[in-house]
Parts: C-alpha cells; structure tokens; sequence
C-alpha cells in the first residue's frame, strides 16, 4: 500500500473537536482511521504531566450530535509548539476501540469518503 505525499497510510481530516485525554481536556487537531494529533495548553499539560505519562492513555473524542467514541491510544510524539502540546495518538486494538467504520462514518459526515480510503499507488 502507498502512502500520502507525507508518508502516511490513510488521509487526515484537519477537524477541531472536544477530546479528554486520560481525563484532561484538550482538542482534536487532525483525525484519521489511525489516530488523532491532540492539542493541549502547555501549562494543562504541565499541571497533569504525571497523568499523562502513563501509557495507554484513554482517549474520548466528542463527535457531535450526542455521538462519542472511546479508545486506548499508543503515543506516537509528545512535541512542544508555541505555548502548546501537541500529542500524536495511535488508535488501540482493543475490543471497546472504535471501529474503522465508525469513525470512518464519522469523517465521512465531515469531510468526504476521500479520507478513510487507503491511498493507491
């Protein structure tokens, strides 16, 4: 399977959504069938670091309409950016996670079936 022009294997949509991280607030930045890049204040992420170091962390994205999913995530990144941390979120495997199709008809809704198909090569 190919990737996109920046070496992933499935697209993402830019999406702004209400997310809690192992319980702490912070928003979503992009999404995709594999995970999701969250933003947190840096002063948040500072005052809950010790949460945060655990691993996995529980993830609960607030999709609309009454609608949430919840996963466990691997971290992929912890990078600081301006007065903010971003965090790269790997969805789970296990059995409560989200399907593919869930959140593949979620970001259908959003923005198109263009971003949960696999890009060809």
């Amino acid at each position: 399977m190919s990737n996109t022009e920046d070496g992933r294997t499935y697209r993402r949509l830019v999406v702004e959504l209400p997310a809690e991280v192992a319980g702490v607030a912070m928003l979503t930045a992009n999404l995709s069938l594999q995970g999701a890049q969250v933003v947190c204040p840096q002063i948040r992420y500072e005052l809950n670091a010790e949460v945060l170091a655990k691993r996995p962390l529980p993830l609960t994205l607030q999709l609309g309409e009454g609608e949430s999913a919840s996963v466990t995530c691997g971290v992929k990144y912890v990078s600081g950016y301006d007065d903010e941390v971003l965090l790269g979120l790997q969805f789970g495997t296990d059995p409560s996670a989200p399907t593919p199709e869930a959140i593949g008809k979620f970001l259908e809704r959003r923005g198109g079936s263009r971003y949960i198909q696999p890009v060809e090569g």
